[in-house]
């Protein structure tokens, strides 16, 4: 382990004190996953968190990225009573400045520290700044950058979002009852229902439908394949830059994919509905004791895409959610009728991003007004309309060259 950050501050120390009351405790940044892996471990069994907070999400994110780009850090806080919470960075070089940014973009839709449930009950805004705060200074950070942060999390406004502004999107999430169709039934209406119902009897001409989930390598492999050749041709068609199409975002998921599966808790789960021999559509989810969140979903082009594979797959998953106990399955960040047909909750997020030098302060009111902008676009349907027609004439200008 490196014992210095770029800037020469110690690391593995404590730092400083922050918070009050409840909310008090000191500090320690440490500089890779594996060092905090026995602390995170332990404040896993029972902390409120996100599955984007698990270790072994975090890790294989971290251990995907080029030799460059790998540069974490790990703040910890640890009060009377032990470890108390934790907050994995990634130090980032924006405009010259060095900013503390969640680890894993866009592909973490929920942003959350892992904390130990007495303190996450009692700790209050100025206390959770305090400690970004804190945290920012010690690893010499000009800004703290995370998105997609819960504004409401397990029933109570969460004390991390105060600093934050409204994110462009939302997430569409289904609260679980003790069997599927019961929760489909709450969640979706009739006519949608009956609509996939019969979509379903139809698909079984093409054979059986099942849904599949992966357990071993082989399955991941397989699941993963297809899910970059579905992704890859709707990409295209949409004219959207694959955001999955780099090594190590591929690696990130093979990894995740893998990591706990021998012990029937991987990082990232994959389920697939297969007909025949053909892998219909694919689900990537991050997943912990209570939720499993959304990550991508793709579906095969051709005959059967006109049966809906992708929501077919997903309310068979929600079904599979109820009888593990699960609490809350969502599909990630981003509106899209599909997920407004089969999920009744709208979680709101925010995104905070935290000056902590007078540089961060400039940095923060130009990515403030960025993050504007693209909020009045994304919640403008004319707006929308004209950007997706954008994207399939490049896609098509792509495809069969300018005309001449």
């Amino acid at each position: 382990m490196s014992t210095a950050s770029a800037a020469g501050q110690p690391l593995g120390q404590a730092i400083t004190r922050v918070g009050a009351g409840s909310g008090a405790g000191s500090i320690e940044i440490l500089s890779c996953c594996r060092t905090a892996e026995p602390i995170w471990r332990r404040l896993e069994r029972d902390a409120v968190m996100s599955p984007y907070g698990r270790f072994d999400w975090v890790a294989s994110f971290a251990a995907s990225l080029p030799d460059a780009e790998r540069d974490i850090r790990i703040a910890v806080m640890t009060d009377d009573a032990g470890p108390a919470l934790l907050m994995p960075f990634r130090i980032e070089r924006r405009f010259g400045l060095v900013i503390a940014a969640a680890i894993g973009g866009k592909h973490a839709n929920l942003n959350l520290p892992v904390s130990r449930p007495d303190v996450f009950a009692t700790l209050d805004a100025a206390a959770a700044t305090s400690f970004l705060t804190a945290a920012g200074r010690a690893m010499q950070a000009d800004m703290i950058d995370l998105p997609s942060v819960p504004a409401i999390w397990r029933g109570r406004p969460n004390p991390f979002a105060a600093a934050g502004e409204p994110a462009a999107d939302p997430v569409w999430s289904v609260r679980l009852m003790d069997t599927g169709e019961k929760t489909l039934g709450r969640s979706m209406k009739g006519d949608a229902r009956k609509k996939l119902r019969s979509k379903s009897r139809a698909m079984d001409a093409f054979g059986p439908v099942r849904v599949l989930r992966a357990r071993t390598a082989d399955e991941v492999d397989r699941l993963l394949d297809a899910f970059y050749r579905q992704k890859e041709d709707r990409f295209a068609e949409l004219g959207i830059a694959d955001p999955f199409a780099a090594p190590h975002i591929r690696t990130f998921l093979r990894t995740g994919a893998l990591a706990g599966l021998a012990e029937g808790r991987p990082a990232i789960e994959l389920h697939a509905l297969t007909v025949g021999e053909e892998v219909a559509a694919v689900l990537g989810a991050a997943g912990d004791g209570r939720r499993l969140s959304g990550m991508f979903l793709s579906f095969q082009s051709g005959p059967l895409a006109r049966f809906s594979p992708g929501e077919q797959l997903v309310t068979r998953v929600i079904g599979l959610q109820c009888e593990q106990g699960r609490v809350v399955f969502d599909l990630g960040v981003g509106d899209a009728r599909y997920k407004r047909s089969i999920c009744d909750e709208v979680e709101a997020l925010v995104d905070v991003m935290l000056p902590i030098t007078r540089a961060g302060r400039a940095v923060r009111f130009v990515e403030s007004h960025l993050l504007a902008a693209k909020r009045r676009i994304k919640t403008n349907p004319q707006a929308m309309a004209m950007v997706a027609l954008l994207r399939r004439s490049r896609a098509k200008l792509r495809h069969t060259g300018p005309a001449s």
